[in-house]
């Protein structure tokens, strides 16, 4: 499976076998930022999918429209504020270099 938002390719992913996910990003007037929920972390913990997914102030609407796609793919979802972070190019996944359980 790939997740996207809007790629102008996702044909050519359906047609490779890909089941193609929209989920919302907006990028940012700069070019460079973007409010993204693609930057996550997956886990699984006792059999159960869990998706840390990034939030934005301002963005409830968005927040919501991709907490649903997240929840409709199977995850339980756990929100994470990246408001401050993400205009600093970079989001969950980036603020995260190594995670061990334990």
């Amino acid at each position: 499976m790939i997740t996207c938002s809007s790629h102008p390719r996702h044909e050519t992913c359906e047609a490779a076998g890909y089941r193609v996910v929209r989920i919302p990003i907006v990028p940012g007037r700069d070019g460079r930022t973007y409010v993204t929920y693609l930057n996550a972390i997956l886990d699984r913990r006792s059999g159960r999918r869990i998706v840390y997914m990034p939030v934005f102030g301002g963005a409830e609407m968005l927040n919501r429209a991709a907490e649903q796609v997240w929840a409709g793919l199977g995850y339980e979802v756990r929100p994470v504020n990246c408001g401050a972070c993400y205009r600093h190019f970079g989001s969950l996944r980036c603020l995260v270099n190594v995670l061990r359980r334990g």
